[in-house]
């Protein structure tokens, strides 16, 4: 009995450490995660050869203290390599990112950016035999329409 007894003081133990929330992050923390953030959300786009697909990819990078990007992959595909370019292309365009605070511990982020299909309008493949007008047309496309996340 007394086994038992520690072995599930044990497991009790390991469920609170596990589930005791992490400190709060400080201020500036927060506010430097949310100008990464805004910085990535002001590169988004959608590449212009991909406009009928969909698809999430998954980016990882690393940036230095000062903001630099230091690498950035895929993480998890999109099956779509015109995607996957633009996804990686977002996050290199988005370099140099703000200074992190000197409480920062962790410079490796992971994001999702999901590429959501344009739907080709009424009458466009008549259109898209013309190359002059199928490249202004993705030009647009692409300003009209940048990357949703979810929505």
């Amino acid at each position: 009995m007394d086994g038992t007894w520690r072995r599930n003081l044990l497991c009790m133990l390991a469920l609170v450490a596990l589930g005791t929330p992490c400190l709060a992050e400080s201020e500036a923390v927060s506010n430097w995660k949310r100008s990464v953030s805004s910085r990535l959300e002001q590169y988004k786009h959608y590449p212009a050869d991909g406009h009928l697909q969909g698809g999430e990819a998954r980016v990882g990078f690393t940036l230095d203290r000062s903001g630099l990007l230091l690498s950035a992959q895929i993480l998890k595909s999109s099956d779509v390599p015109s995607l996957d370019a633009a996804a990686i292309d977002i996050v290199k365009s988005a370099a140099p990112f703000p200074a992190a605070p000197p409480e920062v511990d962790d410079l490796k982020f992971a994001i999702s950016l999901i590429f959501v299909p344009r739907e080709q309008p009424a009458g466009a493949g008549d259109r898209a035999l013309d190359p002059t007008i199928a490249r202004e047309e993705a030009l647009m496309q692409r300003r009209l329409h940048g990357i949703c996340r979810g929505c």
